[in-house]
């Protein structure tokens, strides 16, 4: 239940119905520096992880409600808004309920990252190569990723890949851009037999 006012509020219910029925609810404030979506997807999350571990007695967990790929993402944003790194550690730990270990972790990993970042510019561009291919698919996962096909399928797919390749590359040298860094994500890129993975490399 979102409530209205200045600061947006969200107000979580929990109803546990055994022998009897028992409800938990928990009230959070958003902080004046969020967004306004980003603060309601974190206020539910965080009402619900108290509601586990303080109401219901569940073990903490390390990361707290972050999860996804980039959690650093977060920490440029506090840096970006002039935060210091032990203030930007107590967020982490109040905000997101991140442990003390990861949340220092993480911030002094952001602040390394800062100078490469800061050295990009106009024609500066990173590549991403995408393998959409997992040994397995796992229930949580939200990548569009498929089980490795079949030989033939997957070499119709590095085919197309290297004709993509190869127009990324001319693209690249007909606006003069620089290429800083490429990543082979997916899926899970290792998957690829070694051959092909090779192939790819190559």
């Amino acid at each position: 239940e979102q409530q209205p006012g200045p600061v947006p509020k969200v107000t979580t219910s929990v109803t546990l119905v055994d022998d009897v029925s028992v409800q938990f609810s928990r009230t959070m404030a958003a902080e004046p520096d969020e967004r306004p979506g980003a603060a309601l997807h974190r206020m539910i999350k965080l009402n619900l992880y108290h509601i586990f571990v303080k109401d219901l007695g569940k073990e903490k967990a390390p990361w707290g409600i972050l999860h996804g790929v980039r959690p650093t993402k977060i920490v440029h944003r506090y840096i970006g808004q002039g935060l210091a790194a032990e203030a930007i550690i107590a967020r982490l730990q109040c905000d997101y309920e991140v442990s003390a270990g990861k949340a220092a972790m993480i911030t002094e990993l952001a602040f390394k990252q800062r100078p490469f970042l800061a050295t990009t510019d106009d024609r500066m561009v990173s590549v991403y190569i995408g393998i959409p291919f997992c040994l397995s698919r796992c229930l949580y996962c939200s990548f569009p990723a498929y089980v490795l096909p079949g030989e033939k399928q997957l070499q119709k797919f590095l085919t197309v890949l290297k004709q993509d390749l190869f127009a990324a590359r001319d693209a690249v040298r007909h606006y003069g851009l620089k290429v800083q860094s490429i990543y082979i994500g997916g899926g899970t890129p290792t998957s690829l037999p070694e051959a092909q993975f090779d192939e790819l490399l190559d």
